[in-house]
């Protein structure tokens, strides 16, 4: 890895990889998401997770690196809208 001005990473490894992030995501104080992850609808990340790779709609995740401890149901967030 090299840095150029501003102490900015180039190279290979500084590749840029979006985020994606769904509909009715609920993300904890202090979750961080590493690039290229995809963030399924309706998911909870835990406060100070570390998503490190794809999250399935609907799971709730905590811990580093972040493990699914929880599914929910589509159903269960419709009555937490109301």
């Amino acid at each position: 890895m090299t840095f150029g001005t501003g102490l900015r990473p180039e190279g290979p490894s500084a590749a840029i990889k979006p985020v994606v992030i769904q509909d009715k995501v609920w993300m904890g104080f202090g979750a961080s998401t590493l690039k290229g992850v995809t963030i399924g609808e309706g998911a909870v990340i835990g406060a100070q997770g570390v998503v490190t790779r794809d999250l399935e709609p609907y799971a709730v995740i905590a811990g580093n690196p972040a493990r699914v401890i929880r599914r929910i149901t589509p159903e269960a967030v419709l009555t937490q809208d109301r």
